[in-house]
């Protein structure tokens, strides 16, 4: 695979999502730690169980106080070494993040 796009450190960014099913225990109000970010996605690690393909509504929390409402799509899914969880990616849909 050829990457396309540049990615940064997110440092500090945070995320929250809210599933667009209905049916779902998951709060908005769970926030977690973003490792890396482009104006395409971004790669976050979490213990909740997503699927592949899931569609998501998520708010971006950049460290300079700016913040981005988008929907995205849960692109992969890592098992990570530890006990922190899963990395998951996330492909913005309609948008593409812009860095102010």
């Amino acid at each position: 695979m050829i990457q396309r796009e540049t990615r940064q450190a997110s440092n500090g960014a945070q995320i929250s999502l809210k599933r667009l099913n209905s049916d779902s225990n998951t709060s908005a109000e769970d926030k977690y730690q973003v490792n890396n970010i482009s104006r395409g996605g971004l790669r976050f690690t979490c213990r909740e169980n997503y699927d592949v393909d899931e569609r998501v509504e998520l708010t971006i929390y950049l460290s300079n106080g700016h913040i981005h409402n988008l929907n995205g799509r849960i692109c992969y899914c890592h098992n990570t070494s530890n006990d922190k969880g899963h990395d998951y990616g996330i492909s913005f849909l309609d948008s593409y993040l812009t860095f102010e």
